[in-house]
């Protein structure tokens, strides 16, 4: 008897379900690794995503400030543009101060084609995303080229001849250029400020005012559409009063002075110096 086999005892629903428990422990401590690693992997690369976008961000950013202070430099150099030569054949010396500011214009271009092609800004994506990072030196681009512009052909620049010097490189959004020519204004008011301190006696400030008008009026409709637009059209209605004041200066004294050149200009200096806000810190 004690030589006979001893029975296997059958399997219960405990056992089953112990063994049931190993099988997924052993399934559960197998799986963390791979799942792990592949969220890790993920994260890695949305952090590469955003370093990139952050780099190239402030890479754009650095360029507009540069384009922005290369524009500015173009603008102090379009105010020596002699008034005698406005809307004629212009001399050597105005020649000469033209063809510098096309020079620096082409550098700016260059600067803006170069960085747009570095970014790769062609591509939609990456222009819609990126776009408002180099909006603001874009901008005072086209003011300094819209000047130039003017002063060159008394004409406004449009935005196909803007784009025109991008070619494919960069697109030239439509409220980046009512943006800068809003911007223009307040330069056409200095321009016509000193056009009377160089000896003008109406012919130049009379079309400063008549473009200047003409750019308000076209602006305003605007406004509801382009964001930063109603307060640059504040200081364009604010430009656009000082030369009205100027050219009503200029009629009233010629009225009066009219058989005495040096006594107009000499009137005239005074009543822009006595219309001349005070300066503040």
């Amino acid at each position: 008897m004690s030589d006979e086999p001893a029975l296997k005892r059958p399997s219960g629903p405990s056992d089953m379900a112990s063994g049931s428990t190993s099988t997924k422990r052993l399934r559960s401590d197998a799986s963390p690794a791979p799942a792990a690693a592949s969220v890790l992997e993920a994260f890695g690369l949305f952090r590469d995503e955003i370093d990139d976008y952050n780099d190239r961000r402030e890479r754009l950013i650095k360029t507009s400030r540069d384009v922005t202070s290369l524009s500015k430099k173009v603008i102090f150099l379009l105010h020596r543009f002699d008034v005698g030569d406005f809307a004629s054949d212009p001399s050597s010396a105005t020649q000469k101060l033209l063809e510098e500011a096309e020079s620096k214009l082409n550098h700016i271009v260059g600067v803006l084609k170069q960085a747009a092609a570095a970014e790769q800004l062609a591509l939609p994506e990456r222009h819609d995303r990126h776009e408002r990072n180099i909006g603001g030196g874009l901008e005072e681009f086209i003011e300094a080229l819209s000047f130039y512009h003017y002063l060159k052909t008394t004409n406004l620049i449009t935005l196909q001849e803007v784009q025109e010097r991008f070619r494919d490189v960069l697109k030239v959004p439509i409220h980046r250029y009512l943006l800068g020519l809003s911007d223009l204004t307040g330069e056409l008011m200095r321009f016509a400020t000193n056009a009377v301190g160089q000896g003008d006696t109406g012919r130049v400030v009379q079309h400063v005012l008549g473009i200047t008008r003409c750019l308000h009026d076209t602006l305003d409709p605007f406004i509801p559409l382009v964001n930063e637009l109603r307060k640059k059209q504040t200081v364009t209605r604010q430009s656009l009063q000082k030369i009205e004041h100027i050219l009503y200066a200029i009629t009233v004294r010629k009225a009066e002075f009219a058989a005495d050149p040096k006594a107009l200009q000499e009137m005239l200096r005074r009543s822009l110096d006595s219309s001349a806000p005070p300066l503040t810190d």
